[in-house]
């Protein structure tokens, strides 16, 4: 466990935050639902969907696609920066390396390899939204 306290300075910072935390969500939810409609007829699936939409806390953006690190170093080309969160599926961790059969979570293993995060925050400017869309079905084509 971890004793750890906030400093004044980061809780008042904090407390000011929470007045925006509803209208930074609904700006994530435009950008989401703008790159999902975007990205239909295209290479790329996003990994958020009308299934999960509404659901959604919109933190990360996610989308699949064969190529994801061609697709990465082009878009960093481009200024665009993008993660790849969970690069090693459970069963390629030390932990759980014991446990039989090459096939135990393949689609973990498929998504790992194929998933890239691209930034969303609610600052991205209209602009910025579209570039960067612009960007990622350019470069996935």
């Amino acid at each position: 466990g971890t004793n750890s306290r906030m400093s004044e300075v980061d809780c008042a910072q904090m407390m000011v935050k929470t007045r925006y935390i509803n209208a930074w969500q609904k700006r994530r939810a435009e950008i989401a639902r703008h790159w999902i409609e975007r990205l239909k007829n295209t290479p790329v699936r996003s990994l958020i969907d009308d299934t999960n939409f509404a659901n959604h806390c919109y933190h990360k953006f996610v989308i699949e696609l064969t190529n994801r690190d061609i697709l990465q170093r082009n878009l960093a080309l481009r200024k665009i920066e993008t993660k790849i969160h969970y690069a090693e599926p459970l069963q390629e961790l030390p932990a759980y390396q014991h446990y039989p059969g090459p096939d135990m979570l393949a689609a973990s293993y498929s998504l790992s390899r194929r998933c890239l995060s691209l930034p969303i925050y609610p600052e991205l400017t209209d602009l910025e939204v579209e570039y960067i869309i612009d960007q990622v079905i350019d470069c996935a084509q």
